[in-house]
């Protein structure tokens, strides 16, 4: 192992590039009897050893001058593993790789017989703010290792060095999101969401469009996170829903007078003690009816609104608007809370109705879920749909909207009003 770290650190200065060390800590296992035996530690450490051979691209391959693809995998001592990551683009790349690695880690080991779970600790350290030499690259590692320790299972933390500079970038982002907010560089597409059977436009939903100079650089996921984190989605949030309430009614004056739109809230939005006196705001600033506006939530605020009995989804329903439960089936969300909510309907998530295609099980999954709807008074939504194929698929199903790029790809304002047009004229969006 340190051998080809001291390799892939040579090439790796020569062309002025970046490498990772992943170590991973697997803390004592358990079963339904309490702690296992040491032969079954060493079976359950080979099984994750093999986990991360499949898993990894040219894991431990013999070709000894392809220093860009041949990943390292070892055991470094009892209760580690030690991962070369010859080339990176940035430290996301290798955040990536090592979260989906713990995620797939974590998953029981089945030993002779018996389910065992695992504990699974990470830390990071890169090439070459964390060490320009093998050994301070990997000691480096394993320090970031030991304060990922002090989180609960499953933690992953870069070395010191590289939090710092990962905070520096955080900061230049943050400024970089509020610039463009108060410059107003932010936009908005819309998607439309037809009637499964004959494909007329039922309603919009509104989507941010993220400036270009913030896109440039950073991966959506990473400036939602931000924002989330900074407090700033609420600001931009309130800027999707002002303009997408005020083009409502431009759309409602244009003669599409019972078009609805649809809006996303983030969980900050949905946190905020004041939320529907704010919406209701809104919408008497825009000039819109509630009847015309649908808010969109996962299925985490609904979890965590039906732990206090609903008050915030109350809240809203009592202004008139409508609630639909966002990408159902993509987390831990009861058919109890649901049945007890106000919501109005739900939206199958994209993963949940192309796997429809794929296999008889997850065929029977999606039906379930849109029965499951139905049965509880919900309108159901499919999202993803792609082709005419699928269109069918779901309306067969006994889906109510369809929603998806074999409809149009999300469009800007004026590209939404000729679809509109173009809708209104011969009742087919097709």
């Amino acid at each position: 192992f340190n051998d080809s770290l001291q390799k892939v650190c040579e090439h790796q200065r020569l062309r002025e590039g970046r490498a990772a060390v992943i170590c991973i800590h697997v803390d004592d296992v358990d079963d339904d009897q309490g702690r296992v035996s040491i032969d079954s530690y060493n079976a359950v450490l080979q099984e994750l050893a093999q986990r991360m051979l499949r898993e990894l691209r040219g894991a431990n391959s013999m070709d000894e001058d392809d220093y860009e693809r041949r990943t390292v995998i070892a055991r470094i001592d009892f209760r580690r593993f030690g991962i070369i990551l010859p080339f990176i683009e940035t430290g996301t790349d290798a955040e990536a790789v090592t979260e989906r690695l713990v995620q797939l880690l974590q998953q029981p080991v089945d030993v002779e017989g018996k389910v065992i779970a695992t504990r699974v600790y990470a830390g990071i350290s890169l090439f070459p703010q964390d060490g320009a030499e093998a050994e301070t690259l990997f000691a480096n590692g394993l320090a970031a290792t030991e304060e990922a320790r002090t989180g609960q299972p499953g933690n992953t933390c870069f070395h010191s060095g590289t939090v710092q500079l990962r905070t520096l970038q955080r900061q230049d982002l943050e400024v970089e999101l509020k610039t463009a907010l108060e410059r107003g560089a932010f936009s908005l597409n819309y998607l439309p969401i037809v009637d499964a059977a004959g494909h007329s436009v039922r309603s919009v939903e509104a989507l941010l469009r993220w400036p270009d100079s913030v896109m440039g650089s950073h991966s959506t996921s990473k400036i939602i996170g931000l924002a989330e984190r900074t407090g700033l989605i609420v600001p931009i949030g309130e800027w999707v829903l002002r303009q997408s309430l005020g083009q409502l009614r431009a759309w409602h004056d244009a003669g599409w007078p019972e078009l609805r739109m649809a809006i996303n809230l983030s969980m900050q939005e949905f946190s905020r003690p004041d939320i529907a006196a704010r919406l209701a705001a809104l919408m008497l600033e825009a000039g819109v009816q509630p009847e015309h506006v649908d808010l969109e939530i996962t299925e985490k605020m609904l979890a965590r609104d039906a732990m206090a009995s609903f008050p915030v989804l109350d809240a809203l329903k009592g202004l008139g608007i409508g609630l639909y439960v966002d990408d159902y089936g993509t987390a831990a969300c009861s058919l109890a809370q649901i049945s007890h909510s106000p919501v109005d309907g739900m939206k199958l998530d994209n993963s949940l109705v192309s796997a429809a295609e794929r296999c008889a099980e997850d065929h029977a999954a999606c039906n379930a879920g849109i029965a499951a709807g139905h049965a509880l008074g919900l309108t159901v939504v499919a999202e993803g749909v792609e082709s005419a194929e699928r269109a069918d698929a779901m309306r067969a199903a006994g889906c109510d909207l369809l929603q998806g790029f074999y409809f149009t790809k999300p469009l800007g304002t004026d590209d939404m009003e000729l679809y509109l047009e173009a809708a209104s004229g011969d009742g087919n969006d097709d």
